[in-house]
């Protein structure tokens, strides 16, 4: 369901897949679709100008780093918080999200088609992200795990 709901004329897709996962897809894939096993960090991708929606199974972190990279995102939640923040992304006018037990290939392709072409998505984006700036991002990240390291080792 999810390789035929990718499908969507007019767009390549790039599918981060374990190879366990991977070996289930046909031999031949086609030639809009491309698998790789694993990305140090999608936000490049998600960057990317030619990038117009990220499928997700809308873990906390790959949401933040759709917002951060001005990204719409359709989610597909697998497990635990997931559903809870594909429900937040829809909520907050950056995206949409299919059930997995019930989604089809059509509805999956519908979601991708929306969040694409209907521009509300992506300009709903910047306010999110002015919204997350005053967090300090990945700086802010940094300097929190430094600060904790000195504590231990203080603490020692």
């Amino acid at each position: 369901r999810i390789l035929s709901g990718l499908h969507v004329p007019g767009c390549r897709v790039l599918w981060v897949l374990k190879p366990e996962l991977a070996s289930l897809l046909p031999p031949a894939l086609p030639s809009w679709l491309r698998t790789v096993a694993w990305l140090p960090s999608p936000r490049p991708v998600l960057e990317h100008p030619n990038v117009r929606a990220f499928v997700s199974h809308c873990g906390i972190n790959s949401v933040y780093e759709s917002i951060v990279a001005g990204t719409p995102v359709v989610g597909l939640p697998f497990y635990a918080d997931q559903r809870d923040m594909a429900v937040r992304v829809a909520d907050a006018g950056v995206g949409l999200w299919v059930e997995k037990s019930t989604f089809t290939a059509d509805q999956l392709r519908a979601a991708i088609r929306r969040v694409v072409s209907e521009p509300s998505y992506r300009e709903t984006l910047p306010s999110l992200q002015a919204a997350c700036a005053p967090s300090g991002g990945m700086a802010r990240a940094v300097e929190l795990i430094q600060q904790a390291g000195r504590t231990v080792e203080q603490a020692a």
